[in-house]
């Protein structure tokens, strides 16, 4: 995954090819399908935005992740965890957590 002027950028974990996010149609927090431009695989892609630090990481896999999969997920700029429990009742503001 790359960025290039908020223009999020993924790749196909089959063959490679790149695609890129030009009109933001990816829904962020939930897994989706994509076919590949490329190889005409067909794989999941999920976006995911840090609540440390604002940034979005993209996750691509061959197949539907593992609920357990999806758990241990990190930032991939900061490597704040995603973990929904650790997140419950928390500010998305960083400054107003205890």
């Amino acid at each position: 995954m790359t960025t290039d002027r908020d223009v999020l950028t993924l790749q196909c974990p089959f063959c490679g090819h790149g695609h890129a996010d030009e009109y933001e149609c990816l829904v962020g927090e939930q897994a989706q399908t994509m076919k590949c431009a490329g190889c005409g695989q067909q794989f999941s892609v999920l976006v995911r935005e840090c609540w440390e630090c604002g940034e979005e990481s993209v996750f691509p896999w061959k197949s539907t992740p593992a609920p357990e999969t999806l758990a241990l997920l990190s930032c991939n700029r900061c490597g704040a965890p995603f973990d929904e429990a650790a997140r419950e009742g928390e500010s998305p503001d960083p400054a107003q957590r205890i």
